[in-house]
């Protein structure tokens, strides 16, 4: 609608050009323009009647079928308020089923789910002990080694366990190290080093590399032998920042013989795999869900694998998408009790949809309550969405934005009957919201949910 919009105002400051409303209106009059663009038309006419009236002459210029905007196209719509009331002019294309079906509505938990939990409880220590280890040690090459460790767990979709371990590695290593990671002629273990400091929010100079380019400030070609090592380099320069311009190189540099390497016929087919991936989405524009059952595939494949990590990550994703078919499971039971899919038919079904959007934000377990919240307000946004965009008149939603902006019961009968229920349904999960954070002394958190809800 920015065009149309855009065509008006400048319509109305160019009165010589008046007669390109007239055009425009002829070549658009099939549109399906929303009743407040139609008011629009009628009032910006009025104006323009009366600052510089149409020349018989010009009028005569139209086509026959260009009709006066105030024609009787219009008059019904903007001219009697209590006509839209009766005859309101409404999108009758109902939004399609959803392509999901009915098939999260059901989901029985694995019998041997509770073997599954005493393994990852049992495993979890295990790993913990070793990081601490590796961490307390001012060895080098302990060092390097736990580097290695944070990158598979990050990877295996794991770490979530080891935050507070992790963080304090880190924080250690930066510490010891400084600037000069201990390591820095390796490619790999370098970009390694760079890549997770930076994610951690340690701001590493990128300077770092040039021991590995030559005196005009290009990549050595002999980088080009160390697959794995070039395959980290492309990694590490996605954490480049506006203005890095060696990360810039090296990202081009990368890509450029990555490909090649994978074209190879002599390339390890694993490794193949690996950089063709990485080509398609490098890990910082992954999902970590996707990425981690991704991975536990190739992580299974690599000869140096550590059999008690790849078996701790495979039974902790299968725990915690357990947990997420259940909890999808009862989202789904919740979406299908209101019966909107009937009583109104306009609205899409994106309930699958959003709720795997939110997994990108929060997939840990301890998170379940927030992806339940947030996943039931994304929804009624989505329900706003379809009844401002595909339903509702400008009278009717001009009451509703009032409601909401007053957020009280009171204003439930001052409402039509279809948007009485989405307006309880609103009050209703912030209510339970407010309810659940009060225990916690949060309850003042439930005003951000109201202005997200007020204000988009």
């Amino acid at each position: 609608m920015a065009c149309i919009f855009d065509f008006f105002f400048s319509v109305s400051k160019h009165t010589d050009n008046l007669h390109c409303l007239y055009s425009f209106w002829n070549a658009h009059q099939q549109l399906a323009l929303p009743i407040y663009v139609l008011h629009l038309i009628s009032k910006l006419q009025s104006l323009i009647n009366s600052l510089s009236p149409l020349e018989d002459s010009k009028m005569s210029t139209s086509p026959a079928s260009s009709a006066s905007l105030s024609s009787s196209l219009l008059t019904p719509i903007v001219d009697d308020i209590s006509s839209t009331k009766q005859d309101a002019i409404r999108n009758t294309v109902n939004a399609n089923p959803s392509i999901w079906g009915d098939q999260f509505l059901t989901h029985d938990e694995p019998e041997d789910l509770v073997m599954e939990k005493q393994v990852v409880e049992e495993l979890k220590e295990e790993v913990r002990k070793e990081l601490m280890i590796k961490a307390s040690s001012n060895e080098s090459m302990q060092h390097r080694k736990l580097i290695q460790l944070i990158d598979v767990l990050q990877r295996l979709g794991i770490a979530y366990h080891f935050e507070e371990e992790i963080e304090e590695a880190l924080q250690h290593i930066y510490a010891t190290y400084g600037e000069k990671w201990s390591d820095d002629n390796n490619l790999q273990n370098i970009s390694l080093w760079f890549r997770l400091l930076r994610q951690q929010g340690f701001n590493i100079s990128s300077g770092i590399f040039k021991n590995h380019m030559d005196n005009k400030g290009n990549f050595n070609e002999s980088s080009c032998d160390d697959a794995e090592g070039m395959l980290a380099l492309y990694e590490a320069s996605y954490m480049r920042v506006e203005g890095e311009e060696l990360l810039d190189d090296a990202l081009e540099f990368t890509k450029t013989h990555l490909a090649m390497i994978a074209m190879d016929p002599s390339c390890d087919p694993l490794l193949r795999i690996k950089i063709q991936q990485a080509l398609k989405q490098p890990l910082r524009k992954r999902l970590p869900r996707l990425e981690a059952v991704r991975y536990i595939s190739i992580y299974r494949q690599e000869a140096s694998h550590n059999e008690v990590l790849l078996k701790f990550a495979t039974s902790d994703f299968n725990v915690v998408q357990s947990m997420h078919k259940k909890e999808l499971r009862e989202i789904c039971k919740w979406w299908k009790d209101l019966g909107l899919k009937n009583k109104l038919p306009y609205v899409r079904d994106r309930l699958v949809e959003v709720y795997f959007w939110i997994l990108g934000i929060y997939f840990e377990p301890r998170h379940s309550r927030t992806r339940m919240f947030l996943l039931k307000t994304c929804i009624w946004l989505v329900v706003l969405d379809d009844t401002f965009d595909n339903y509702g008149t400008y009278e009717e939603l001009k009451i509703f934005t009032d409601a909401v902006q007053r957020w009280s019961i009171s204003c439930l009968d001052m409402l039509p009957e279809y948007m009485k229920q989405i307006y309880q349904q609103l009050l209703n999960l912030h209510e339970e919201m407010e309810e659940s954070l009060e225990k916690e002394g949060k309850a003042y958190q439930i005003n951000y949910v109201k202005e997200m809800v007020c204000y988009n």
